[in-house]
């Protein structure tokens, strides 16, 4: 399976290079989508503001657990699934990649169903959303609207004397 998942760079991902996050589940599991889900937020928390970041990993365990659950690998293994965060010019772009190229068949949640509404918080939160469907796999995109986190002054560390230094 290819996992590159910008094999031609779309404008809503020229928009978005400041900082960039690859990784991938092989064989996804619970675990794997639990422990992504970590290493997004940490990865976030340094890029963007809290409320931005909740959003892109809340949206984001969504489509991976959805890929997860519903995704058919060949062969019938479970699925390899990759995310690609990218962050830049106040959006944030996360796009989760899976071998299956059926296209997401969302449905409406009744009143007292468990799932079911994972597209319906997407599209709520999201500021846009789609679907690239291909022979070899389908990505699912969103991005969110984000303010940049400062980052911590340099300046302080370069100017503390050397040890020894009088």
């Amino acid at each position: 399976m290819n996992t590159t998942i910008l094999a031609d760079e779309s404008s809503r991902e020229k928009e978005c290079r400041k900082h960039r996050l690859r990784a991938e589940i092989k064989h996804a599991d619970s675990v794997g989508v639990h422990r992504l889900r970590r290493r997004l937020m940490s990865e976030l928390m340094r890029w963007v503001d809290a409320d931005a970041a909740s959003i892109s990993v809340l949206l984001s365990s969504e489509l991976l657990t959805n890929a997860m659950k519903h995704a058919r690998a060949p062969g019938g293994d479970r699925p390899d699934v990759a995310l690609l965060a990218l962050y830049g010019d106040g959006h944030l772009l996360i796009e989760v990649t899976d071998p299956d190229p059926r296209p997401p068949c969302p449905h409406q949640a009744g009143e007292d169903d468990e799932n079911g509404r994972g597209f319906d918080l997407i599209d709520a939160l999201a500021t846009e959303w789609g679907v690239c469907c291909q022979a070899e796999g389908k990505t699912i995109w969103f991005t969110v609207a984000a303010q940049s986190v400062p980052s911590p002054s340099r300046g302080l560390v370069e100017d503390r004397p050397l040890s020894g230094a009088a």
